[in-house]
């Protein structure tokens, strides 16, 4: 695993949240293949917003969480590649 900062317990963490970011999209991946319910991957519902804003739900919040994701890998893929060219 390639380091993200110089120091061994954040790099822990940082691979901690990764891997359990990939275990939670294989969940989820399951969920909908048993249900059906493309829902399940609506990042609003994934951070608990719903919590907050009870009206999160259908296919125009699925459509505007599917381009908060675009926007946020976008965002990071962007900052990282700045990284790797120093």
């Amino acid at each position: 695993m390639r380091k993200i900062i110089n120091h061994p317990l954040i790099n822990a963490f940082l691979g901690l949240i990764i891997v359990s970011g990939f275990i939670h999209m294989i969940i989820l991946s399951t969920q909908f293949i048993l249900t059906r319910n493309l829902d399940v991957f609506n990042y609003f519902k994934i951070l608990d917003l719903d919590f907050f804003w009870k009206g999160i739900h259908g296919i125009p919040s699925l459509i505007i969480s599917s381009l908060t994701q675009i926007l946020i890998y976008v965002v990071i893929w962007r900052l990282y590649s700045r990284k790797l060219k120093k």
